[in-house]
C-alpha cells in the first residue's frame, strides 16, 4: 500500500497507535488554525518582544490549568482536560517553531 501524503508528509501506519497519533496531530492543526485566525501571530510576537521566557509562560499556565482540572474534575469556563492538553501541545509546537525559525534565520 502506498503512503498517504498529507501536508507534504508520507507515512504508512503500522499500528492503531500510529493512526491515532496522526488523528490527534490533525486535531492539533485544526485547533491551531482556528486559534491563529482569532489571535494571529501573538505567540511569536510575544517571544520576539519579551524573549524566550514568553514561550514558557503559556506552557506554565496551561500546565497549572491541567493540574487544577485533574484535581477538581470540573471547569468554571467549560474547558475540558482534553482541550487544555491540545492547547499545551500546540504551545509546545509553537515554541519549537520559534526556535527552529531562529536556526533557519541564523539568529
Amino acid at each position: 500500500m502506498e503512503p498517504t501524503p498529507i501536508y507534504g508528509v508520507s507515512y504508512i501506519a503500522t499500528s492503531p497507535d500510529d493512526s491515532h497519533f496522526r488523528t490527534v496531530t490533525e486535531r492539533m492543526l485544526e485547533t491551531y488554525c482556528k486559534k491563529n485566525a482569532d489571535y494571529g501571530s501573538s505567540f511569536g510576537n510575544m517571544v520576539r518582544e519579551f524573549g524566550d521566557v514568553a514561550m514558557v509562560i503559556p506552557l506554565a499556565n496551561k500546565t497549572d490549568r491541567i493540574k487544577t482540572l485533574v484535581k477538581k474534575g470540573t471547569s468554571e469556563v467549560n474547558e475540558s482536560l482534553l482541550d487544555s492538553l491540545y492547547d499545551l501541545a500546540n504551545y509546545a509546537v509553537l515554541a519549537i517553531m520559534e526556535l527552529e525559525n531562529r536556526q533557519t534565520d541564523g539568529n
